[in-house]
């Protein structure tokens, strides 16, 4: 009889091939040849097949799409745009989502900016989820790095506490400070330094109190600023004052001999008891 010829894009890899089986399809379509189906399919959108055979098409990567059929090898599966990714077997590039830190919005009214390109959220914003979604401003004082993925990384700046999960950032109050970004809690100024300063972002709102005097950690104002322990105040009247309220100095000077003070603060020293006697001063 006559030699019969394969079916459309299938061939046989040997001469004296004797059964339809013996076709096989070429790259880029699938299927097994036989008498009843001898048809070759066409990998679809989305697959390739590398190599002639009975294998079937393989889906191109994820990151990758595909829009034409019979492709025969994975380079012709097209590269997401920069920041973006697809799932497997995607067939157009509007499967391609950008990432988590990146987003679409805005970005196509921007001069040359090419068509489904991903730009990265700015500084102080974040985008925890794929697809062309906004970016999201973080709350009131807080800050971010270009590219955030999560409201946790916008951090209270420095002078501001809290924060935690996106939550509002607080001013750190009179009397407190905090240097760095983040969730840590706001710093107490040292005994014998006050600050008057909201939102304080370093130690050096922290200031000394006057000579001879000192103060309780975390003290707001020079007020604060008391006698320390063997020390009581001594006032100095203005010449025309006529009560101590005129009062225009006032200063530490030591307990006398015969007196003690154990605790800070501007109230007199007290004498020492029947039966016990100091003969120093402070």
């Amino acid at each position: 009889g006559n030699c019969t010829s394969c079916p459309l894009h299938s061939y046989t890899l040997r001469v004296q091939s004797t059964a339809p089986g013996d076709c096989l399809c070429d790259a880029g379509f699938a299927g097994v040849v036989t008498s009843s189906d001898p048809a070759c399919v066409q990998c679809t959108q989305g697959s390739y097949k590398n190599m002639s055979g009975t294998a079937a098409c393989v889906l191109c990567p994820s990151a990758t799409y595909l829009s034409f059929q019979g492709a025969s090898s994975k380079e012709q599966c097209v590269a997401c745009p920069a920041y973006s990714t697809s799932p497997a077997g995607s067939t157009n590039i509007s499967a391609c989502e950008c990432h988590m830190g990146y987003t679409t919005t805005g970005y196509h009214n921007v001069t040359g900016a090419p068509l489904h390109a991903c730009r990265a959220c700015v500084s102080n914003t974040y985008k925890q989820a794929m697809g062309p979604g906004a970016c999201v401003p973080c709350v009131s004082s807080s800050s971010s790095i270009a590219a955030s993925t999560h409201v946790t990384m916008c951090l209270c700046n420095s002078g501001y506490t809290g924060g935690v999960q996106g939550q509002a950032c607080n001013a750190c109050q009179k009397g407190y400070f905090k240097s760095e970004r983040g969730t840590a809690v706001c710093t107490a100024c040292s005994a014998g330094t006050y600050s008057s300063a909201l939102a304080a972002a370093t130690d050096s709102s922290c200031i000394h109190c006057p000579f001879n005097k000192t103060s309780l950690p975390a003290s707001q104002n020079v007020s604060d600023c008391v006698c320390p322990a063997g020390y009581t105040i001594k006032r100095d009247m203005h010449p025309n004052a006529t009560n101590v309220a005129n009062t225009t100095q006032q200063f530490c000077v030591t307990c006398p001999p015969g007196s003690f003070k154990d605790q800070i603060g501007n109230h007199n020293c007290s004498a020492c008891v029947a039966g016990k006697y100091s003969n120093m001063r402070g």
